[in-house]
C-alpha cells in the first residue's frame, strides 16, 4: 500500500490596459490570485500485476479578462475557476506482459467554470469569456494495450462522459446595467465535451539490421456531437465525426531519432 499526498501554492498577477482609439479612451486594471491546492490518495497493489487506486484533488485556474470589450465599456474580470476531483481506478497487466488494461471512474465538480458567454452593450452583442457557474463532469475511461505477436501493438481507448451545468453564474448576464437579466444555462452540457469517444492505434514495426526500425501506423478516433458554447445553441455545434491517420515512423539504429 502506498499513500500519496502533495500541496501546491500558486500566486498569479495580471495587468491589462485597453485603448479605444475611436473614443480616445483607455482603461487599466490588475489583480492577483492566490490559491493552495492539493492531492491525496492511496494505491493498493494486491496482485503482482494489478493495482487499485483512489485519489481526491483540488485544481485551480486563475482569473482572466474579457478582451472583446472596448475600453469605453470597461474591462470585465473573470473570477478564478476551482475544481474538486475524485477518481478511482484499476491498472492490470496480463498475458505474460503482452497486455495491459487500465480503467478509471471520475467525478469533477467545478465552481466559477470559465467559458464563452454573451453580453449586450449599447445594443451590440459581444462574446467573451465569463464565469458560467457550477459544472459537474463524471465519466468512465478505459485503455487496453495488446501485443498479440512480435512487432505488432494494438491500443484501444474509450471514454464515456456526462457533463451538466448545475448553476448559472455571470455568463448569463446580457446587460451590464441590468445584471438580473440572464440566460439560463442550467442543464446544458459542458462545451467541447463529447458524451462518447473511442480511439484505436495499430502499429507494426519492421526492424532492419543497419537502417533502424520502420513503423507502419494507423490511428482512428471517433466522437459524438458536442456543443461549442455553454448556452446550448443548437446552431453552434460540432457534429459527430471520425478521423483516420496513416503514418510512417522511423527509429534510428542508435535510438537518437
Amino acid at each position: 500500500i502506498t499513500l500519496i499526498g502533495g500541496l501546491r501554492y500558486t500566486s498569479e498577477q495580471r495587468n491589462i490596459t485597453q485603448f479605444d482609439v475611436i473614443h480616445t479612451l483607455s482603461a487599466s486594471t490588475g489583480e492577483t490570485d492566490n490559491k493552495l491546492t492539493g492531492k491525496a490518495g492511496i494505491e493498493w497493489k494486491f496482485q503482482p500485476n494489478t493495482m487499485a487506486y483512489a485519489t481526491v484533488s483540488t485544481g485551480f485556474k486563475s482569473g482572466a479578462y474579457g478582451q472583446t470589450y472596448k475600453a469605453s465599456a470597461g474591462i470585465a474580470a473573470v473570477s478564478p475557476e476551482d475544481a474538486l476531483t475524485y477518481e478511482v481506478g484499476l491498472k492490470t497487466g496480463f498475458w505474460d506482459g503482452r497486455a495491459t488494461l487500465n480503467s478509471a471512474a471520475f467525478l469533477n465538480n467545478y465552481s466559477n467554470f470559465q467559458s464563452q458567454g454573451q453580453v449586450l452593450i449599447n445594443g451590440v452583442t459581444f462574446s467573451q469569456i465569463s464565469n458560467v457557474g457550477k459544472l459537474k463532469v463524471e465519466g468512465l475511461e478505459n485503455e487496453l494495450k495488446i501485443i498479440p505477436v512480435d512487432n505488432l501493438t494494438v491500443d484501444v481507448g474509450t471514454a464515456l462522459t456526462y457533463s451538466k451545468i448545475t448553476s448559472t453564474g455571470n455568463a448569463g448576464q446580457v446587460n451590464l446595467t441590468n445584471p438580473s437579466v440572464k440566460y439560463n444555462y442550467n442543464g446544458n452540457p459542458a462545451p467541447n465535451t463529447p458524451t462518447f469517444r473511442v480511439n484505436g492505434t495499430i502499429r507494426y514495426d519492421i526492424p532492419t539490421d543497419q537502417l533502424g526500425v520502420y513503423g507502419l501506423i494507423a490511428a482512428y478516433t471517433w466522437q459524438t456531437k458536442v456543443n461549442l458554447t455553454a448556452d446550448g445553441d443548437p446552431y453552434n455545434t460540432q457534429a459527430a465525426y471520425g478521423t483516420l491517420d496513416l503514418r510512417l515512423a522511423w527509429d534510428s539504429p542508435s535510438n537518437k531519432y
